[in-house]
């Protein structure tokens, strides 16, 4: 075996073992969707909190007053909702599922006006077919709130985790294949 076939196969091992652990934290994902989602609203909330702490740095070195003002208001607005998200997750998670949804919306919405801009062309119906789905999570998340603001973040995280997983998978697998395929070929 060639070291370049080696260290492909090297590769797709840990792609494997990778896409195998992303896809088993999707599964736990979908199995906890409220943990998994108050996990996610802890996160964006530190991440708010840290980033309103670096504006409100900025604010103090600021040039002049009126940039210093807003990047001081900007800043504390973030430092506060950080603090909020991770004081409170069930509130933030409750908060993030309303973007979520406002934004399946507006996502559904111009993906359905992209798809007849492009009607004609090829695989233009799977264009309008993602839109129609983006719209149907919107009328899910909306039919079943509050309820959906506990499993609707933790559920769409676990679900992107585990197709990703499965992707990941199968590029390993394919990029074995390849591997062996290429030292067939050479050999």
């Amino acid at each position: 075996m060639s070291i370049e076939s080696e260290a492909i196969q090297d590769t797709s091992r840990v792609g494997m073992a990778f896409g195998i652990f992303i896809l088993i934290l999707g599964i736990l994902a979908m199995v906890a969707p409220m943990i998994t989602g108050m996990s996610i609203s802890v996160i964006v909330g530190l991440i708010l909190l840290f980033a309103g702490i670096v504006q409100l740095m900025f604010a103090f070195k600021a040039q002049s007053f009126s940039s210093g003002l807003f990047k001081f208001l900007f800043g504390g607005i973030s430092t506060l909702g950080g603090l909020f998200m991770m004081v409170m997750p069930a509130l933030g998670l409750m908060t993030l599922t309303i973007v979520l949804l406002v934004y399946f919306i507006f996502e559904g919405i111009f993906t359905l006006f992209v798809a007849f801009q492009v009607k004609p062309q090829r695989g233009w119906g799977w264009m309008l077919f993602s839109g129609i789905v983006t719209l149907a999570l919107a009328a899910m998340i909306w039919a079943s709130w509050p309820v959906s603001g506990a499993w609707a973040v933790g559920i769409l995280v676990g679900v992107r985790l585990l197709f990703s997983g499965i992707s990941i998978i199968v590029t390993s697998l394919a990029t074995r294949q390849l591997s062996e395929s290429i030292e067939k070929v050479v050999n």
